[in-house]
């Protein structure tokens, strides 16, 4: 029997069952290293910036230099990847971003390092990995079965919450030798996941489609990429509510360091948010069985219904422990949601799909950063914590009373 009918006629669920498929460990795996050496890059890129600048308006230019190809290029990427080879895809990724750090590394250490070639680096690291993220979750798709795809979304989800609490500790001790062995590190580890990728055998994910890329293909598959989003009911009414609820939620990233007094206490507070993330994920595999709509519901109250307490009540342990409840909350529901994406999408249309829902999802976040200094402007901290909270919780009463979402099972 060969190894695809294995996969497919596979009855047990569960982690045990998932990690005895060949190519999802070797999948799996190329996404740990990887991820690691992301969480490290992340730090080092920030520092780097603030090292050769000690500019805020720098250190925004990168942060949006990372968003924009996702937007961009999210589309186009979805269509590419749907058609061509995803192993092929995910290697030529894996290694040009391994040769991009790379050469960052060099430049630092030769002391060639500006803040424009960060930028640049910054957008074509990010350009590469939105082409990988989608042939990723088309990977993931092609390799489990449906049953399966909850407990892949949450050991995924597990993972990158642990490394997220392991890398910004090794960060620091890197960069507090070199800010080059960091980049070095994040170089390596694109490396290794590249050898990863090459072990993957799957005769779905080499097949490439033999018509030609032109405006009209691009035309042709970009309507089709929307109207299998529109066609299916359940995630045409969802779309507009995750759209603003990112637009709400993005700003958390910009208020919560703002909130910290000291560098210690905005730590501990992102320790426990991580931790949150990781009992969310291992939550939302537990409770897969449930309906999924009740599932995102309950994630998405975990997820605003905190900052109302934080709005009247200033003391950061209090911040620390609401913010593992906000934690909880965003894994459950985004371990669910993308679970829900993978299942509901058919495959052959699934990396246009998720580059147009991702598109849309995440056009609203650089707005929202940008705006959240202007509106501290006019209101204190804990009353925009006030009107995060009731607006999200306004939204998640939409999406109760929605008849489609509510018959959702």
């Amino acid at each position: 029997m060969s190894q695809t009918s294995t996969v497919k006629d596979t009855s047990s669920i569960g982690y045990q069952s998932l990690l005895s498929i060949p190519n999802y460990r070797n999948l799996i795996s190329a996404q740990l290293v990887s991820d690691l050496g992301d969480g490290v890059y992340a730090l080092a890129l920030i520092w780097a910036m603030k090292v050769l600048t000690g500019s805020p308006i720098y250190m925004s230019m990168i942060l949006a230099a990372e968003v924009l190809p996702f937007l961009i290029l999210g589309i186009f990427a979805g269509i590419i990847v749907d058609r061509t080879n995803k192993k092929y895809l995910m290697l030529i990724a894996d290694l040009g971003r391994g040769l991009i750090v790379l050469l960052l590394a060099v430049l630092w250490w030769m002391k060639l390092a500006q803040p424009w070639i960060l930028i640049i680096a910054a957008i074509i690291l990010s350009s590469f990995t939105a082409f990988f993220s989608p042939a990723r979750t088309v990977a993931v798709r092609t390799l489990v079965t449906d049953n399966s795809i909850p407990y892949a979304q949450s050991l995924s989800q597990s993972m990158q919450t642990m490394i997220g609490l392991i890398s910004p500790a090794i960060a620091g001790i890197l960069i507090m030798f070199d800010i080059g062995l960091a980049f070095l590190l994040n170089a390596i580890s694109f490396f290794v996941s590249y050898l990863f990728i090459l072990l993957l055998k799957h005769p779905q994910l080499t097949h490439s489609d033999q018509e030609p890329l032109n405006y009209s293909y691009f035309l042709t598959h970009l309507k089709k990429g929307y109207q299998t989003i529109v066609s299916i009911p359940l995630i045409r009414s969802l779309l507009l509510y995750l759209i603003l609820l990112n637009l709400l939620f993005a700003p958390i990233s910009v208020l919560i360091p703002i909130y910290a007094q000291n560098p210690t206490q905005l730590a501990i507070i992102e320790t426990t948010f991580i931790i949150g993330t990781l009992v969310g994920s291992i939550l939302a595999a537990y409770f897969n069985t449930y309906r999924k709509i009740t599932l995102i519901g309950l994630g998405v109250f975990l997820v605003f219904s905190p900052f109302a307490i934080l709005s009247l009540f200033n003391h950061w342990i209090l911040a620390a422990c609401l913010l593992m409840i906000v934690g909880i909350g965003l894994s459950l529901a985004s371990v669910t949601l993308n679970s829900l994406f993978m299942i509901k999408i058919p495959s052959d249309v699934l990396g246009r799909a998720t580059g147009t829902i991702q598109t849309f999802t995440q056009s609203a976040r650089p707005i929202a950063l940008l705006s959240t200094g202007s509106l501290l402007m006019f209101m204190t901290l804990q009353n925009l914590f006030l009107v995060i909270s009731v607006a999200g919780l306004l939204i998640l009463l939409l999406i109760v009373i929605s008849p489609t979402l509510r018959h959702t099972k």
